[in-house]
C-alpha cells in the first residue's frame, strides 16, 4: 500500500524539516521509508575469505581461481548459496572464463578426484566489484597453496581453508595503501601454524626481509605475534601467549599512528610503538620473502580495515569466532 495525493505517489513525507520514515492509517502502514541495510564489514578495505562476509551489498563474484593438477586447467569458483556466511562447497558453481558470472558446472565436476591449487584469492570489497589490485595471485605452480586434495576440499575445524603447509607457498597482490604504519588500520586473521621454528610469516608488505612484516604467527620461544620489520626501527611484540599449537587462531593487529595493539583469540595481548623507515610496495599472504619466514600453516580469512576499529572489536571478534568456533 502506498500514500498518494490524488493519483500521484508521495515518495517522501516531511514534517517541517524532519523526515517521516513511516506513516500509519489506524494500524495499517501506508507509507514507509526503510533505512538501508548494513553489514559489520561494510567499512573493510578488503576481505580475503572463504565465507561471504556480512556486507550490505552482497558479494556475487568469484572467490578463488583454482588450478587442477591433472592438466593445469583453471576455473573461477563462486560461493554456494546467496546468504551471509555461505561458503565454498563441491556444489559451488564455477566458470572457466569469468570471475563475475558462473556457469552451470559444479566444482566437483571440474576437479573430479584431482588436487587443486590456488592461483588467485580474490579480495572481497563492499561495493561488489573485483579490484585487480586486491586480487592475491601466484602464477608459479610450484608456489601455489593447495585448496583441494584428491577431490575433497581441505578443511580446518570443519570449514574450508587454504593450505600453505609446503615450503614457499604464497599469494601476492599490489600494495594495499591502507597498510601504512603512519596511518591507522586493523587486520584480523584466522590462521593455523604448525611450523616448529620461530619464523611463521602470515602477511607481509615488501619484497625483502627489511620491508614490512605485519603479522607474525609464531610457535617458538620468542612468542612473537606482530612484527614490523624496517630500517632503523623494528617493532617486535613478544606476546604473553605461546602460539605453539596447531589449532586455529584469531590474531588481530590494530595500528594507530605508529602505535600497535595486538589481540590473541579476542583478548588483548600486547602493545608497542614503531619508529624507522618502512617499505610497503606489495601485499604477500603466507610468506615474508622467497627465502625464509614461510607460514607453513593454513589461512581461512584475512580482513583489512582502513582505520583503528578498537571500538568495534568485540562485535568483529564475536562474528568471526561464532563462525569458525576458534575459542570458547
Amino acid at each position: 500500500m502506498s500514500l498518494k495525493l490524488q493519483n500521484t505517489d508521495i515518495n517522501a513525507l516531511d514534517l517541517y524539516t524532519g523526515t517521516i520514515n513511516k506513516a500509519y492509517l489506524g494500524s495499517t502502514l501506508v507509507y514507509g521509508s526503510e533505512v538501508a541495510a548494513s553489514g559489520i564489514y561494510d567499512n573493510a578495505s578488503v576481505v580475503y575469505s572463504l565465507r561471504r562476509p556480512d556486507m550490505a551489498t552482497k558479494w556475487t563474484n568469484a572467490v578463488l581461481k583454482i588450478r587442477r593438477s591433472s592438466d593445469d586447467a583453471t576455473a573461477f569458483v563462486f560461493f554456494d548459496g546467496d546468504a551471509v556466511n555461505d561458503t565454498i562447497t563441491l556444489s559451488s558453481l564455477i566458470s572457466t572464463t569469468s570471475n563475475t558470472t558462473p556457469d552451470a558446472t559444479t566444482l566437483t565436476t571440474f576437479v573430479g578426484a584431482n588436487d587443486a591449487y590456488v592461483e588467485q584469492w580474490i579480495g572481497i570489497t563492499p561495493d561488489n566489484s573485483v579490484d585487480g589490485n586486491k586480487v592475491a595471485s601466484q602464477t608459479t605452480t610450484a608456489n601455489q597453496p593447495q585448496f583441494i586434495s584428491s577431490g575433497a576440499i581441505i578443511t580446518k575445524n570443519g570449514k574450508p581453508t587454504i593450505d600453505f603447509l609446503s615450503d614457499y607457498r604464497w599469494l601476492e597482490a599490489s600494495a594495499n595503501t591502507d597498510l601504512d604504519v603512519t596511518n591507522s588500520y586493523t587486520i584480523l586473521s584466522v590462521s593455523n601454524n604448525i611450523l616448529s621454528a620461530d619464523n611463521g610469516g602470515l602477511l607481509a608488505t615488501g619484497a625483502t626481509s627489511i620491508s614490512g612484516l605485519l603479522l607474525y604467527n609464531s610457535r617458538a620461544t620468542n612468542k612473537r605475534h606482530s612484527v614490523i620489520v624496517a630500517t632503523g626501527g623494528n617493532l617486535i611484540i613478544n606476546t604473553s601467549v605461546q602460539h605453539n599449537v596447531a589449532d586455529q587462531k584469531l590474531l588481530t593487529t590494530v595500528v594507530d599512528n605508529l602505535d600497535m595493539d595486538i589481540y590473541y583469540n579476542g583478548t588483548s595481548d600486547g602493545s608497542g610503538s614503531f619508529t624507522g623507515t618502512y617499505v610497503n610496495d606489495r601485499l604477500k599472504i603466507g610468506i615474508l620473502n622467497a627465502s625464509n619466514n614461510r607460514l607453513q600453516g593454513t589461512i581461512q580469512e584475512i580482513i583489512i580495515m582502513p582505520s583503528d576499529v578498537t571500538a568495534d572489536l568485540t562485535t568483529l571478534h564475536a562474528d568471526i569466532n561464532a563462525y569458525y568456533s576458534i575459542y570458547v
